[in-house]
């Protein structure tokens, strides 16, 4: 098979060929999780506190006290039936490592399409929008649980842009 001159049909077929290949190389797609490792999601998901310690390791380290707990089941409340309140704690008690990972759990369990972050500062939001990105980029066990969600953010190195045909 030539291709020096050839303006003929074999070499647009190759042409086409090799177009086809390229664009199936930039494909990227995830493989479901197993039936067991699916099993362990539903039942982390049905439970804020466990999926919390599951996910967020060393963070959640130490037992629940029972302020922990009691807020925790106002988060849940909020995230199930809606509304708000206010949430004070002593410093170094998790309020701001609990809010980054249940943004996390929210999103990656579609409990909420979207999330508005609201911080002090630009500073400070934009860090609880960079610690859930990290995670999901970078998390072996939220990686095992969501690869719908965490192969493509993998593939594009955390950035919203991508080329035609990249995912699927």
């Amino acid at each position: 098979m030539g291709f020096g001159n050839n303006t003929g049909s074999t070499y647009e077929k190759h042409k086409d060929y090799v177009n086809e290949q390229n664009r199936r190389r930039r494909i990227v797609k995830h493989t479901d999780p197993d039936a067991k490792t699916k099993a362990v999601r539903t039942r982390l998901e049905k439970d804020l506190p466990r999926w919390l310690k599951y996910h967020g390791g060393e963070a959640f380290a130490s037992p629940w006290s029972a302020d922990h707990e009691r807020i925790l089941a106002k988060i849940a409340t909020a995230m199930t039936k809606g509304g708000m309140f206010a949430l004070a704690m002593p410093r170094g008690h998790g309020k701001s490592t609990i809010l980054k990972w249940v943004t996390a759990y929210v999103l990656l369990t579609g409990r909420r399409k979207y999330v508005v972050v609201i911080a002090a500062t630009a500073e400070l939001a934009q860090s609880i929008v960079d610690f859930i990105r990290q995670q999901i980029t970078e998390s072996d066990t939220l990686h095992a649980h969501y690869p719908h969600v965490t192969t493509y953010a993998r593939a594009t190195d955390g950035k919203a842009i991508k080329a035609r045909y990249q995912l699927r």
